[in-house]
């Protein structure tokens, strides 16, 4: 039910509706015959009918998740980059090969021995993406649901940055540090042994799961879902 003006509103003296909004599917079926089939029922009635395409129909609806990528996304660089500038290492100077998760394994591996005091020295300098911080917060406003996620292995950079944009989730590998507080150019916890992956799908319905949000109302931001096989997102 739609009331244009108040002056309109006849439902809440003599429960007459002035316009009457429907949303319907019809598969198959021309705008134009469906057109002429209303305009035929409403005639009797002495109502006018519009209809149109309605684009929206498979936007997301209700709650809804929105999970960002860091590096060029959140962040205008990649952040794993300013981690080994701060190490004192030229990123130009690591052979990362064409993939990108074994690049981002390439500077992980440059940092061994590196004091891990340079990734908070990146975290105190982090930039924004011009519009980072004015997205999230009307999202927010609205009722969306924030993430990022990224497998870097800069967690400390993430809460940074969850913090800051005040995002629901900051889901990261980290980096193994020594009892020296030096990096050993491996990932920490299980994701340093050989074929074992940081699996972003996971995580991703992992997310929406717990806030009882439908998978297709996941908003993905960013390239991060690259590499991605499309039978993990449901």
């Amino acid at each position: 039910l739609e009331v244009k003006h108040k002056r309109d509103d006849r439902f809440s003296f003599n429960k007459e509706c002035t316009k009457v909004s429907l949303r319907v599917r019809c598969p198959g079926v021309p705008i134009s015959e469906l057109y002429l089939n209303l305009q035929r029922i409403c005639r009797v009635h002495s109502a006018e009918v519009a209809v149109r395409e309605w684009e929206g129909m498979d936007r997301p609806n209700g709650k809804s998740l929105v999970v960002f990528g860091l590096s060029d996304v959140l962040c205008p660089y990649d952040v794993l980059d300013k981690v080994l500038v701060e190490a004192g290492i030229d990123p130009a100077t690591v052979k990362c090969g064409n993939c990108k998760d074994s690049g981002a394994k390439a500077k992980v591996a440059a940092l061994r021995g590196k004091d891990a005091v340079c990734m908070q020295r990146a975290a105190e300098k982090l930039e924004f993406t011009k519009g980072a911080r004015l997205v999230c917060h009307s999202l927010k406003e609205i009722g969306f649901r924030l993430a990022v996620i990224s497998s870097t292995g800069c967690r400390l950079i993430l809460e940074r940055v969850k913090q800051e944009l005040g995002l629901d989730y900051a889901i990261s590998r980290d980096l193994e540090v020594d009892k020296d507080n030096t990096f050993t150019g491996q990932y920490a916890g299980d994701h340093k042994e050989e074929g074992t992956a940081f699996n972003k799908a996971d995580y991703l319905q992992l997310m929406a799961e717990r806030d009882g949000i439908d998978l297709k109302n996941v908003i993905l931001v960013g390239t991060f879902t690259q590499g991605m096989p499309a039978a993990q997102l449901p």
